[in-house]
C-alpha cells in the first residue's frame, strides 16, 4: 500500500464536484488530466484508470478495455481504497470514483473514520449504508456522511 499524502486542496475540489455530478464524463477527464500534470507515477496510473472507464461508459460492448479495467483493479484497488477494502461488504468503481457497501459496525472503525479528511474518502461518490437503531447516533454523527454526496438504503 502505498503512503498516504496530504490532501491536495486542489484535487479535492474536483473530486468533490465529480462526486456531485455523478454522470458528468468531463468532470472526470478532468480528474484524470489534473492527476497527470501535478501527480506522481500512482496518479497517472490512477488517471488512465479514470479514462479508461471514461471510455468504456460510452463504448462498453465494443471497447477491448475491459480486460485492461478488471487488471488494473486487481493491481491497485487495495492501495486507492486503503482500510475501507477490507471495511466494505462491496465496493464499485464507476467513472473512476468510488461506491461502497458498509454495515455501521465496519462504518464506524477508527481506521474508516481517519479518512474523512483524506483523498481517499474524497474518490467516494456513493456509500450505502446499513445501520442498526443502536449504532444510528453513532452513524449520524460521523463527519463522513457531510462528505458523502450520495448516500443510499
Amino acid at each position: 500500500m502505498t503512503t498516504p499524502v496530504a490532501p491536495r486542496p486542489e484535487l479535492l475540489a474536483l473530486l468533490r464536484h465529480a462526486a456531485e455530478n455523478p454522470d458528468d464524463v468531463a468532470a472526470r477527464l478532468v480528474i484524470a488530466d489534473w492527476l497527470e500534470e501535478h501527480g506522481d507515477e500512482a496518479d497517472r496510473q490512477r488517471a488512465e484508470f479514470v479514462r479508461l472507464e471514461c471510455r468504456l461508459s460510452s463504448h462498453p460492448e465494443t471497447d477491448p478495455g475491459g480486460e485492461r479495467r478488471k487488471q488494473t483493479i486487481e493491481q491497485h484497488a487495495a492501495a486507492w481504497l486503503g482500510p475501507l477494502t477490507e471495511a466494505a461488504r462491496w465496493y464499485a468503481f464507476r467513472l473512476g470514483m468510488v461506491r461502497l457497501d458498509l454495515k455501521a459496525a465496519s462504518f464506524l472503525q477508527p481506521a474508516v473514520q481517519a479518512l474523512a479528511s483524506t483523498e481517499t474518502w474524497a474518490w467516494v461518490e456513493q456509500l450505502d449504508l446499513t445501520t442498526t437503531a443502536k449504532l444510528a447516533g453513532q452513524v449520524a454523527a460521523s463527519p463522513l456522511l457531510g462528505l458523502t454526496p450520495t448516500l443510499g438504503r
